[in-house]
């Protein structure tokens, strides 16, 4: 049974990475770039914004074209001269994208930033960049929608409202009633509007007295929205700045308007008058808006299903309409390179890609329901503990007397510690994903059993990892099977290896094998994290010294038994793409650990390791990255994936640390956000399932691609191929999350699955 999803919007990051690979691969269709562009983009756009939503509490700041949205923006952070320059006001139809406006620390003046569409280092793939502006033209001409490979501009101001990073406003574009040629960017500013956090609504005294902009804030305000009770500013008002009957009769007039179900005395707390013309009058109100900005906490279970049904809208009709149209392209450009296949050679790339993915496809539905069962009975034991210290620690009267002068902080210090003990209660999730994988891989393989006995001070990590049994003999498995490991080596190694057999069966069970000693070598990874360079405990990335020290034991233990280790240490060589094959000396446990930055310094063979793609280097880069949840996918090698299992330690603190977007109670909040622990485990799992699985076959296409010098063509056409199953699959998932997270779903209109048919 599939697990209900707290928090769906996590899948946003995996199909976000999809579609950025999918615009990339789409170069190839030049005939057609502008209008996939035009189909893909504003999805991209709005699917990007709806992550950023999900990860940041935000502050929306909307309202009609005019009303002064841009001017109230920058009073509250005081940009004058210059500065004012970042956010140019306008009358009429300005920004048509929303603009992040970050408090920083470090920032002394404003700093325009654009976060845009970048190809990466090797072109392979698009990758999102914060690239700081030229100038503030720059910056309000991306604004303006006039460069499209601008996703989101954003505004680096002095710290001024908020004391988190993950705390910031979002200045929206103006509302207007939807029409064709606005239809993009105003679903961008609804999607936008119904996920933040809260939101202010900016009018003034010309608006507030007519009846046609009084039906435009109705509509920006169905009831599902007004569950989160807005903030109403009155824009232009410093004329009255010495007449505050007058104020008063406005906001009277705007409550009215915005709050007609609530009693006046009510809803008038909530509308402020501003104005920032007059310095003097300024003073006067802007404590009161810091203060709105502050207390503003959002979100009601209408407002939330309403935000999920617009999503589930964007990805089923628009996403689908996308990929729609780059399938049906992609087809009659495969037409077109008809008698450009390069023969048998080509044909042997198809069959085994073709081979690959049927294999991994089927291996993921195993890997997802394992995975998911793993977790959910993890989960149920931590609920249970959970209840047994909420009772404890945190209900009943003699709790709240106790606690009765305990700041907000100190509130939320327990809750976080409270949670922490609950989900670690039944033990380390690493482990169990261990054991997991290890029944999944042995059914393929026909290797190791998961070792469930107690096993001895004494016994090795191959004894550990169920290749040596308890009287020391090597159990058998495809994965050091000779004759595997030559079809291995002949797939994915070196061009001087000896060419695949075409018509060998053992060579096409080999490629079907892929995936499964892919998790193989994944799994002997997270039970001997020294392997991949992370520290057992800390799971943080060792330091050169600290590499060479805990691979000793490693070469202690594999050298006693290297008849069984060699193999092994072979297999994740090739693997890995790490050339081994140039020099035959290479084939020792100590030369082999070299290559993967466990060598001894002393041992000569290291030479050879500064020329390696290490294990233990990629950890080094990811640990640099900004999102750890992406640390997987942003290496995009077979390295980077096979690391990227085991950096589970940060998953916790980013579930806790997020900032609730639900007012509930305290049994409620610590429930939902125990989910959203286990919501983000079973992310990071899938991710890396399928960066592992990307990585592996971009090593196996470029591999056959050098051997038979095939076409640059048809490796891009494939590259489009994959781009869109990937693209497909993420956005089925996304969908099916969504339906799990309360709401039915009709996905009508999916597109088939293209990755063989393109």
């Amino acid at each position: 049974m599939c697990l209900p999803m707290e928090n769906p919007e996590l899948l946003l990051e995996p199909l976000n990475r999809a579609l950025r690979d999918l615009r990339a691969a789409a170069a190839i269709l030049q005939n057609d770039r502008d209008r996939i562009d035009a189909a893909l983009l504003p999805v991209m756009r709005r699917l990007m914004l709806a992550e950023v939503v999900g990860n940041q509490w935000l502050l929306a700041v909307g309202g009609s074209q005019g009303a002064g949205k841009t001017t109230l923006v920058r009073a509250l952070y005081d940009l004058q001269g210059e500065d004012a320059r970042w956010l140019a006001p306008n009358e009429g139809r300005g920004e048509q994208l929303p603009i992040l406006v970050q408090e920083d620390s470090s920032c002394t003046r404003p700093q325009g930033l654009l976060r845009q569409l970048c190809p990466s280092e090797d072109g392979s793939h698009m990758v999102l960049r914060d690239v700081p502006a030229t100038d503030a033209q720059q910056f309000c001409r991306a604004a303006r929608g006039e460069m499209p490979e601008v996703m989101l501009p954003v505004l680096k101001v002095p710290r001024r409202h908020f004391q988190s990073d993950r705390q910031a406003l979002i200045l929206l574009p103006g509302y207007e009633a939807i029409q064709r040629d606005n239809r993009d960017w105003q679903e961008s500013m609804r999607l936008t509007l119904m996920g933040a956090s809260g939101c202010i609504l900016v009018t003034d005294q010309t608006r507030l007295a007519n009846q046609q902009q009084q039906e435009i804030q109705r509509d920006l305000l169905p009831p599902e929205l007004q569950a989160c009770r807005p903030w109403v500013m009155v824009s232009k008002t410093e004329g009255l700045a010495r007449d505050p009957e007058r104020r008063d009769a406005l906001r009277l007039s705007a409550a009215r308007v915005f709050f007609p179900e609530e009693p006046v005395e009510t809803a008038m707390q909530r509308v402020l008058c501003v104005g920032a013309d007059d310095p003097t009058y300024r003073d006067e109100w802007l404590p009161a808006a810091s203060a709105m900005l502050r207390d503003t906490s959002a979100g009601s279970g209408a407002q939330r299903r309403m935000q999920l049904a617009r999503l589930g809208e964007t990805i089923d009709r628009d996403l689908g309409r996308a990929i729609n149209l780059v399938h049906s392209r992609a087809a009659l450009h495969q037409q077109s390179l008809a008698g450009h296949g390069g023969g048998s050679a080509a044909q042997v790339m198809d069959d085994c890609l073709g081979l690959f993915d049927d294999a991994a496809a089927e291996l993921r539905e195993l890997y997802q329901q394992s995975v998911q069962d793993m977790l959910e009975q993890h989960g149920e034991r931590a609920r249970h503990r959970l209840d047994e210290i909420l009772v404890k620690r945190h209900e009943g009267l003699l709790n709240k007397l106790v606690r009765v002068c305990d700041t907000v902080s100190d509130q939320h210090i327990r809750l976080r510690e409270t949670l922490t003990a609950a989900w670690q209660a039944p033990g380390d999730v690493l482990p169990q994903y261990v054991d997991r994988i290890s029944s999944l891989t042995a059914r393929v393989l026909s290797g190791p059993r998961p070792v469930t006995a107690a096993l001895p001070e004494t016994a090795t990590a191959l004894h550990r990892l169920g290749y040596l049994d308890a009287d020391d003999q090597p159990v058998p498995s495809r994965l050091t099977d000779p004759q595997t490991r030559r079809n291995l080596r002949a797939l994915l190694a070196a061009p001087g290896d000896a060419p695949p057999d075409r018509s060998s069966e053992a060579l096409e069970r080999t490629v079907r094998l892929l995936p499964a000693m892919a998790l193989e070598y994944t799994r002997i990874a997270a039970a001997l994290p020294a392997l991949a360079g992370v520290h057992a405990e800390t799971l943080t990335p060792l330091e050169d010294m600290g590499r060479h020290e805990a691979g000793a034991p490693l070469r202690e233990q594999f050298q006693q038994f290297s008849e069984v280790a060699v193999p092994l240490l072979q297999g994740l060589a090739v693997m890995l793409a790490i050339d081994f094959s140039a020099d035959g000396r290479i084939d020792t446990v100590g030369s082999l650990l070299s290559l993967l930055g466990l060598g001894d310094p002393a041992d000569p063979a290291d030479s050879t390791t500064s020329s390696a793609s290490t294990l233990a280097d990629t950890a080094a880069e990811l640990s640099s990255t900004v999102t750890p949840v992406a640390s997987a996918a942003a290496g995009g090698s077979m390295a980077a994936a096979i690391t990227g299992v085991i950096a589970i330690g940060f998953l916790i603190n980013a579930a806790l640390t997020e900032v609730r977007r639900r007012d509930q109670a305290m049994r409620e909040l610590s429930q939902a956000m125990l989910r959203s622990i286990l919501d983000r485990h079973l992310v990071h799992f899938m991710v890396h399932f399928d960066q592992l699985m990307q990585a592996l076959r971009r090593h196996l296409q470029q591999s056959l691609r050098r051997r038979y010098r095939l076409d640059e063509r048809l490796m891009e056409h494939d590259r489009l191929a994959c781009a869109l199953a990937d693209a497909s699959r993420f956005q089925r998932d996304m969908l099916d999350a969504l339906g799990r997270s309360g709401r039915d779903l009709d996905p009508f209109g999916l597109p088939p699955n293209p990755h063989r048919q393109a």
